[in-house]
């Protein structure tokens, strides 16, 4: 998904825990062990392009994409829905604590890839 450019990034990063971690808990707690899913959900910031079939290309998806793998193979982040930010997306936008929807205490450090990421 991209958002458009005048999008209030500290309220989407806000928004999409809060709105769909109860929703895949609700989801999951209906189905067996075996049934159940785990969302990673990874944000990367910069410009992107859409194309006529809808997929969007340019750094940014494939920084998000390259965020995702990378720490489902690396980390057990032990949570059904996990989110997933690089170093410069927490320290511009989380980091600050100006919001109290969106407070560093959120979120934890992990090591991967060679850098570092944080996990909500």
């Amino acid at each position: 998904m991209t958002l458009p450019a005048d999008a209030d990034v500290p309220s989407v990063l806000a928004e999409v825990p809060r709105r769909a971690a109860p929703r895949l808990a609700l989801y999951n707690g209906r189905r067996v062990p075996d049934a159940r899913i785990r969302l990673l959900v990874a944000f990367a910031m910069g410009p992107a392009v859409g194309v006529p079939d809808g997929q969007q290309v340019g750094q940014v998806p494939r920084v998000a994409e390259r965020l995702a793998r990378q720490v489902a193979a690396e980390v057990d982040v032990g949570a059904p829905f996990t989110v997933v930010l690089p170093q410069a997306l927490y320290e511009h936008y989380v980091a600050p604590g100006f919001r109290l929807d969106l407070s560093p205490d959120g979120f934890r450090p992990v090591a991967v890839g060679g850098g570092k990421v944080w996990l909500a």
